[in-house]
């Protein structure tokens, strides 16, 4: 994962999360809280706001790092795995947005393109390929200029999953070298919604959402203490008069384990062959024991969380920490490898 000294940042609608590596190596993880109303739906929607913001949390932390990769929520790309005839890098970059005709309402001439070759045959190619708007891809530029960074990398947060899969293949082949890819599942506890992402032999395929995520809970917890969903968090997280085993929780935690369930079954049923074992979790919703026991109860898989994957050690906290609560801040900053 060797790729010098880098930060990962990954912007949620209720926290930033920041990885630092040296090396490939966490060297340490924290997240923040951003203001309110600061980000809405995973998109940033006061940008000079959150550079003055950025700007203080590095200060706050010592970060003295620059050099920072953004992981980019899946509401402001577009991401396709295309075959294609083989041609070169100038016919491709006539030929990409065409791809996308089916996806891109507005102007073609407004959006950026970008791929990556999963495999190239002698008469074809299989390519991973994106599509941002050139609006948002130098909002993000001043973003990081005003918080004094330098920008290197602008990454759609499940490419940050489909890197840390690929690494954990490499892992497992230096025991199995036999071994093919896999395909995986990894369930996002996020705050507004759940989200499955499927991949297939290590290459991102789909995702499924189902809302509401945490979000829900808390506003389960606002209704029984009567309560604003600040204080509701503060609860939730300290699991104060054990709230988070009350009857009516339990129940929504089982609602939610069920629709988890049928996201994965209608998924087997339609990709019958499919190789995966396990069911990873990160974000959030894992810091709630009682909504992944009932996850473990519906689900057909055994579950997990994500750094069992990459074979982290429990005394590799920052790491550990990481993996489980933003992948995508890990992920983005690490060297790309298929």
């Amino acid at each position: 994962m060797a790729r010098g000294k880098i930060i990962g940042i990954d912007i949620g609608n209720y926290e930033v999360k920041v990885t630092v590596l040296d090396q490939g190596t966490v060297k340490s993880f924290f997240t923040e809280p951003v203001p309110d109303n600061a980000v809405k739906d995973g998109l940033i929607q006061y940008w000079d706001g959150m550079a003055e913001f950025l700007r203080e949390t590095f200060k706050k932390y010592n970060i003295r790092e620059k050099k920072a990769v953004f992981s980019v929520p899946m509401g402001a790309v577009y991401e396709r795995r295309v075959k294609m005839p083989l041609m070169t890098v100038a016919q491709l970059k006539i030929n990409l947005p065409y791809e996308f005709h089916d996806y891109i309402t507005d102007e073609i001439a407004n959006h950026y393109f970008d791929y990556a070759v999963l495999e190239r045959k002698e008469k074809s190619m299989d390519l991973m390929a994106v599509a941002c708007t050139r609006k948002m891809i130098e909002q993000y530029r001043r973003l990081a200029k005003a918080a004094g960074l330098k920008i290197t990398g602008l990454v759609p947060e499940v490419f940050g999953y489909q890197r840390l899969l690929n690494h954990a293949h490499v892992l497992e082949a230096e025991k199995h070298p036999e071994q093919e890819k896999r395909d995986y599942a990894v369930l996002d506890l996020g705050e507004q919604a759940f989200r499955i992402h499927f991949f297939k032999k290590g290459i991102y395929e789909s995702t499924r959402s189902m809302e509401p995520g945490c979000i829900g809970l808390l506003k389960e917890i606002s209704d029984i203490n009567g309560t604003d969903i600040h204080i509701s968090r503060i609860a939730a997280e300290s699991d104060q008069g054990n709230i988070m085993e009350h009857p009516q929780l339990m129940d929504l935690y089982n609602t939610r384990a069920v629709e988890v369930m049928r996201v994965l079954n209608f998924y087997s049923f339609n990709n019958p062959a499919n190789t995966i074992d396990t069911l990873y979790c990160v974000c959030g919703g894992t810091k709630y024991a009682e909504l992944m026991k009932a996850i473990a109860r519906q689900v057909s898989l055994p579950v997990k969380l994500f750094p069992e994957l990459l074979h982290i050690e429990e005394a590799e906290t920052s790491a550990r920490e990481a993996l489980v609560m933003s992948p995508q801040s890990y992920g983005v900053a690490v060297e790309p490898i298929f």
